[in-house]
């Protein structure tokens, strides 16, 4: 079973090829067994607005991880996120730590994460969406999404985060539209799983 995640600035359309990689994979039999996994910072943050402190991007990165970890996954081909959980570490950086209790929790996020990725890889394979794919059409309006300087240092420090955080493969997808983007992907996933011997692909690597 290959444990997949789709990453990228917010409007990247993480959550549009995730959910087109998973309606297409049912479609094939080696891959029809699948469960897409949600994020919880968006329900969050529709009921209660922008997130403020260290402690609410804690309890986002402990419900994912919940929600991720209660999937059954001995009858599944894969599972697929738009949200890794490590994503939430690039928010943690940004928000403040305004007293010694909450440099703590930050520092437990941090711990959390690298046991995480001991001693195996979370994901199997990383899809990202480059900057240069970037659409305004799926723009977010959360403040600071629209600033070419935030989308800059956002794009860098996600491939920086999954330099540190590894998954066994990384994928930076090519195409611009969602539909060569989800059959790009399906694709790779082919190459990753080892019961697609004789399909060759691009590398993961």
């Amino acid at each position: 079973m290959l444990k997949i995640g789709v990453t990228g600035i917010p409007g990247s359309g993480k959550t549009s090829l995730a959910r087109a990689i998973a309606t297409e994979c049912r479609m094939i039999d080696k891959l029809k067994r699948s469960e897409l996994i949600s994020e919880f910072a968006r329900r969050y943050i529709s009921k209660y607005g922008e997130v403020n402190s260290i402690l609410e991007q804690h309890r986002f990165i402990e419900k994912q991880c919940e929600w991720e970890d209660s999937i059954d996954t001995e009858n599944l081909d894969f599972i697929i996120t738009d949200n890794p959980i490590f994503l939430g570490f690039i928010y943690c950086c940004e928000l403040p730590k305004k007293d010694i209790k909450e440099i703590m929790f930050f520092n437990d996020i941090f711990e959390k994460m690298v046991k995480l990725n001991h001693p195996e890889p979370r994901y199997d394979l990383i899809f990202h969406l480059p900057l240069s794919l970037y659409s305004t059409e799926n723009e977010t309006t959360q403040k600071g999404y629209l600033d070419n300087k935030w989308k800059n240092e956002k794009g860098i420090l996600i491939r920086a985060l999954f330099q540190i955080f590894k998954p066994k493969y990384f994928y930076t997808v090519r195409a611009k539209e969602l539909q060569s983007q989800t059959a790009e992907c399906i694709e790779i996933i082919k190459q990753c799983d080892k019961r697609f011997k004789n399909i060759k692909v691009l590398g993961c690597k």
